[in-house]
């Protein structure tokens, strides 16, 4: 296996923090948020705007025209291949759980599903391809956040409105921020009728070496009568598996 060059990977972690990013970032700003030297940051920087991929405003960093460029022309192809490459993965889950199983990526503060595979109950979650779904409810949001950096996540936890989907919701910023820091010590997460009433998600990240954040998730959905507390807990390994094989045969 060929080494990693790590200043490419420096490199493409900046541009993605720039992507991510609500307004343009400051040089402290973004050396704190990835844990690199100012030099080192500027030094990428300056490398990556005298090829257009940076703009500079003002003192801060944007996403620059060629970046924008390379966006238009591949997001929509890898966001079509990402989901017909998970399908039979979660195909195995859905057998494995009987369950609704789903794939998502992160778009701001909002979990975007691009695959899903409907369980043998025929209960439909969370099932519109495409559909904006609140970060701080349903599994598949809450690993998303939870394996993020934590001053990036921590960030966007405060520009999220945390609404009470249900009596289960976590609205509270610090309880969310400790529900997180036990999902990320566990490895995966649980819906508990936080998203909608009746329904238990369980999730897991998919994560890629060369980032600082989850690829996306993984998790199936099942209604609450279905399954007790301690059958789902068993149930999880097979959310782990599969976000691992996904990891592992996609090469990230």
């Amino acid at each position: 296996m060929s080494k990693q060059n790590k200043s490419v990977l420096k490199a493409l972690n900046i541009l993605e923090e720039l992507a991510e990013a609500e307004g343009n970032l400051g040089l402290t700003e973004i050396s704190s948020d990835l844990g690199y030297s100012k030099s080192t940051a500027y030094r990428i920087l300056d490398t990556l705007k005298s090829r257009g991929y940076v703009k500079k405003q003002n003192g801060h960093y944007g996403i620059g025209s060629s970046t924008l460029r390379l966006k238009l022309s591949s997001h929509k192809t890898m966001q079509e291949e990402l989901a017909e490459l998970t399908r039979p993965y979660l195909v195995r889950l859905e057998k494995k759980t009987l369950s609704t199983s789903c794939f998502a990526l992160r778009r701001g503060t909002k979990a975007i599903p691009i695959q899903i595979v409907n369980g043998s109950t025929k209960l439909v979650v969370n099932s519109n391809i495409n559909e904006e779904i609140p970060l701080h409810a349903p599994s598949l949001g809450k690993v998303l956040l939870a394996f993020m950096e934590e001053s990036k996540r921590d960030k966007l936890i405060d520009q999220m409105e945390l609404e009470p989907l249900t009596e289960n919701t976590i609205t509270d910023p610090d309880e969310l921020k400790k529900e997180l820091a036990e999902i990320r010590e566990k490895g995966y997460g649980i819906d508990r009728e936080e998203y909608a009433k009746g329904i238990c998600c369980v999730g897991a990240p998919v994560e890629k070496k060369s980032s600082v954040e989850p690829i996306g998730s993984v998790s199936f959905s099942t209604p609450t009568l279905s399954h007790g507390s301690s059958e789902i807990e068993k149930l999880k390994d097979h959310v782990l598996e599969v976000a691992k094989e996904i990891s592992e045969n996609l090469g990230l």
